[in-house]
């Protein structure tokens, strides 16, 4: 599909026309998609993007949030030198497309964004995006709880801080929740995946509509984040793209971003994995993939926007692969330069995003330098500020909270309950558990195994196993009614 805005051309015409489009700093996979109307579709959407330009205020939103994520980053390294942050220089632009999806998503008809992500760049879209406060995130940066006095939790490591915020978007509000990661990367992908479908089975929409005609606007999205080397590398992506369409598991689809530092810890793609791009996983079931270089941030827009439309327009997965870097090593006390010498002197060699992005505005006369870095002086002042205030900063409880505000924790003091009962009902319960009716006939080996052995054990009041003993719980609680 050529939409070249002419009733003939050449076929040279035609070959630039095409290379333009697919071969720049944006391009996407799609021929492999199954139904040939989502082909045409998204070969006609993605076409139009090569027109569609930023408005002024768009693009002066859009390196403000850029230079505020740099400002952070340079903050964190002068004030906390020795604390590994895992921050988001050289993938600044996913600040823009973060930005962005929120407002296709409130504008939509979504309530509720579940956000899932791992280390890098986390800090920078709590404090950017998700106002979460830079005093609290300075008291874990300084050893400090994250949580309020009184609070029975053990708290957890700075990578893996997270929010819960209502976002404003005109007359839409947007419920975005950061879902709470471990350190194995993915292992969050999934849990994210069932909170979602969690939330669209309370709100009965999607596959758990009670009416089976209800084609309501899905309020509901997954927005999950990785990492090129652990999308490509963990197992636990493929087992839960292997589920995104099952009955009683889809979710009308997640929007994916891969942060692209073209590099896993230290190794490099090529002897990291064997598939050519570190999205091509996600083609076991047909999904678009939308490849852009983050040096630019507008295309990085761009994507974003073709991305949400195919998701509200057919309800599927999408990937978006932003190709970036890492400007320092796996973290900031890392050196990089002993695995990655070569990559390292390029990287070194070249003025950081938000900086190119800013001169080329001023360029063009979109914004005055003077503008824009006052703004971001004052967001230093306020980081400042925050800092101050972190020895008497009171950290506000998170949980318990809305849904859940009908619940208290428990006191301070321990109280003991006798919760045992008699031996006799142990053995009455356990006898039960195993009882067949007459007219099945038992398998030998299950007969031996599990039915005798359990009597035996119950019989003998030793060697009791967890599974006898959570039939004994079980049941002595139903026996009791």
């Amino acid at each position: 599909i050529l939409n070249i805005n002419k009733n003939t051309a050449s076929a040279k015409e035609i070959l630039e026309h095409l290379e333009n489009i697919y071969c720049n700093t944006i391009t996407a996979e799609f021929s492999y998609l199954t139904e040939e109307s989502e082909r045409e579709w998204f070969a006609n959407k993605y076409e139009e993007l090569a027109t569609y330009t930023l408005s002024t205020d768009e693009k002066k939103a859009l390196v403000l949030n850029l230079c505020k994520s740099q400002e952070l980053d340079h903050f964190l390294a002068a004030k906390f030198t020795t604390v590994k942050r895992y921050g988001g220089e050289g993938a600044e632009s996913m600040i823009g497309f973060l930005q962005q999806s929120f407002t296709e998503a409130a504008h939509s008809g979504i309530e509720h964004v579940l956000i899932c992500m791992a280390h890098r760049g986390r800090n920078n879209l709590l404090t950017g995006l998700l106002k979460f406060p830079p005093a609290l995130m300075f008291r874990k940066m300084k050893g400090l709880s994250e949580f309020p006095d009184g609070v029975h939790a053990s708290g957890d490591v700075l990578s893996h801080l997270t929010n819960s915020v209502d976002l404003e978007f005109g007359d839409k509000s947007l419920h975005v929740s950061m879902v709470p990661n471990p350190s194995h990367l993915e292992a969050v992908v999934p849990v994210t995946v069932g909170k979602a479908r969690a939330r669209q089975q309370s709100l009965k929409i999607g596959d758990y509509a009670e009416n089976s005609d209800d084609n309501s606007v899905n309020k509901v999205l997954a927005l999950q984040i990785h990492g090129d080397a652990a999308f490509a590398g963990q197992g636990v992506i493929a087992e839960t793209f292997n589920m995104a369409y099952c009955p009683h598991f889809r979710i009308g689809g997640s929007l994916h971003l891969i942060i692209n530092n073209q590099l896993g810890f230290t190794t490099t793609g090529e002897r990291a994995r064997s598939s050519l791009h570190c999205s091509d996983l996600s083609k076991m079931i047909s999904v678009p993939v939308i490849h852009v270089n983050g040096d630019f941030p507008e295309e990085v827009v761009k994507a974003c926007k073709l991305a949400m439309e195919y998701q509200r327009t057919f309800g599927k997965d999408v990937v978006v692969d932003l190709v970036c870097y890492r400007k320092w090593g796996h973290n900031e006390l890392d050196d990089p330069s002993f695995t990655q010498p070569i990559m390292y002197d390029v990287i070194k060699s070249r003025d950081n995003v938000p900086d190119v992005y800013l001169n080329r505005l001023v360029n063009e006369g979109v914004c005055k330098r003077e503008e824009i870095t006052s703004l971001v002086a004052d967001y230093h002042n306020e980081l400042n500020s925050q800092l101050s205030i972190v020895d008497t900063y009171v950290p506000q409880p998170t949980n318990l909270q809305k849904h859940w505000s009908g619940l208290a924790p428990a006191p301070d003091h321990i109280t003991s309950w006798d919760t045992g009962v008699e031996k006799a009902i142990l053995k009455f319960v356990g006898a039960k558990s195993v009882e067949i009716p007459p007219e099945i006939e038992v398998h030998p080996r299950l007969g031996r195994a599990h039915i005798e052995s359990r009597l035996n054990k119950i019989k003998e009041g030793s060697g009791i196993d967890w599974g006898t003993a959570e039939a004994l719980a079980i049941g002595s609680l139903m026996y009791q009614g």
